[in-house]
């Protein structure tokens, strides 16, 4: 192939659309079992949870012009339904993107990169490399030295918890922010289901980091235990915990992306501008324009 882009998150799909517009021959490796990266939806048997990126912020206009069907207005961005992830997988169409497929090397032979693969593909072959994936994993792939400044790069881990409840809950707002917890609710977000109840509680950023490490088990306890304190009303039907090792960027690398024609590899995603969507598409979709000069 010409590119090889590893990570179907914004970045790398905005990459990859760019790179098949342009008549390139692309395919995207993501190690997930869907496209969207944070941007994720978890499905069970009581409803779907937005248990990534509750919004997405600062996304071009001819993005949303583009997949207006899929989105509703928020203060200050977007929101895809019936879900987040519905966003992501729209924006796969066209792309040969394989899901279940983690890269887990790289090595250069003569004009050629050859990747590494943990599942039965094996090892294939491409011209160039776009890793449109979090900075310390970018960095555990990249031969030495090259981008060594993306070490500088800081990004935070979040909890999550999710729950539904067999009732509302007796709550003022659908948003409600604390020292140790962001609560949104999902039932009532557009186009999403009404029942059962549900909300996605995500850590704070200091707490979770503070307890990244911490035995999940306590950590669920300690979430339940600070929003059970405002969450009153139902009983809980369900609960599923999930940590985000990557979850929100803190410090940016402080430029679109990260390219070396000498070496035919590059790097993108939001860590490279800042916390938002749009500056994951801002940044995908600027290594595109490097990897066709």
């Amino acid at each position: 192939m010409d590119v090889a882009v590893i990570g179907a998150g914004l970045a790398g799909l905005s990459c990859a659309r760019a790179l098949v517009a342009a008549g390139l021959h692309v395919e995207v490796f993501d190690k997930g079992r869907g496209p969207g990266g944070r941007v994720a939806t978890r499905r069970s048997d009581f409803g779907a949870f937005d248990h990534g990126a509750a919004a997405l912020h600062g996304l071009p206009a001819d993005l949303i012009a583009t997949y207006q069907e899929c989105l509703s207005s928020v203060p200050g961005g977007v929101v895809a339904h019936p879900r987040m992830s519905s966003l992501p997988r729209a924006m796969e169409a066209g792309v040969t993107v394989h899901h279940g497929t983690r890269l887990t090397a790289l090595h250069r032979r003569a004009d050629k990169w050859s990747l590494a693969m943990e599942n039965a593909r094996g090892t294939v072959s491409a011209d160039k490399v776009a890793l449109c994936i979090p900075a310390p994993q970018a960095l555990e792939l990249l031969p030495g030295g090259v981008f060594a400044e993306i070490s500088k790069v800081q990004m935070s881990p979040i909890w999550t918890l999710m729950l539904a409840y067999d009732g509302p809950l007796d709550m003022r707002s659908d948003l409600l922010e604390t020292e140790i917890f962001t609560a949104i609710h999902q039932s009532s977000r557009p186009g999403r289901d009404p029942v059962p109840e549900r909300w996605v509680v995500h850590g704070a950023q200091g707490w979770s980091r503070a307890n990244v490490d911490a035995d999940p088990a306590s950590v669920e306890a300690e979430l339940l235990a600070a929003f059970g304190q405002v969450a009153m009303g139902a009983e809980i039907t369900h609960r599923a915990l999930h940590r985000w090792l990557y979850g929100r960027v803190r410090t940016p690398a402080g430029k679109a992306c990260f390219w070396t024609d000498e070496r035919a590899i590059g790097a993108a995603g939001d860590w490279c501008l800042g916390p938002n969507g749009g500056h994951a598409v801002e940044s995908g979709q600027a290594l595109a324009r490097e990897i066709l000069k």
